[in-house]
Order: C-alpha cells, then sequence, then structure tokens
C-alpha cells in the first residue's frame, strides 16, 4: 500500500510505501516481515509514535537509524519483522512488544 502522512509539522506529508506479508502465529501474535520506504523520518517516527510501536526512551535512537537509512537521499526503505510477539527493525533491532490479534 501507499500512503500520505502529515503529522501537522512544517513540510509537505511524507509518502509511506508498505510492501510485505503479514499473519498470526499460533499464539495469536502478528507475524511477518514488510518494508516501509519513506521520505520524512519525523512523521514516520511520529506514526510510529501514535501507535506505540517505539517508546520515548527509544525515539532518539531510532530517529538517528532512520536519518542514516536515508543519508541525504530523497527516500530510503528499512525493513520490520514482527515475530513471537515483538516488532523488530531489520529483524534485529527490538521496538516494541505486540498485542494478541482476537
Amino acid at each position: 500500500s501507499e500512503i500520505a502522512f502529515d503529522d501537522g509539522s512544517d513540510g509537505p506529508p511524507t509518502l509511506l510505501k508498505v510492501d510485505g506479508k503479514i499473519g498470526i502465529d499460533g499464539a495469536g501474535y502478528p507475524e511477518g516481515q514488510f518494508t516501509v520506504t519513506y521520505r520524512d523520518e519525523q512523521k514516520l517516527l511520529t506514526l510510529l509514535s501514535r501507535f506505540d510501536a517505539i517508546t520515548p526512551e527509544d525515539r532518539d535512537q531510532v530517529a538517528g537509524m532512520l536519518q542514516a537509512y536515508r543519508a541525504g537521499k530523497t527516500e530510503a526503505t528499512v525493513s520490520f519483522a514482527m515475530r513471537q510477539g515483538e516488532l523488530f527493525l531489520n529483524g534485529m533491532v527490538p521496538l516494541t512488544d505486540l498485542p494478541k490479534i482476537q
């Protein structure tokens, strides 16, 4: 899917492209892998924060990683994995626990 997201801050909305496959594991948690392509890491951080995908304490670390991925380019793509009830950035960096799907 592809959406434009605006958090109300200065600048145009950011483009977010999401591609991947997700399902539900045997314990009832979301499971799968997907990539997100973004143009503005600050707006992506706002979106991740609104859905509690990152904690306020982790925001600066995740911001630094997202800035490094984009590194002066117009857009960047990062991968996420959901397994065993957790969301991971690039399959390694834990971001948050995931809720069970009911």
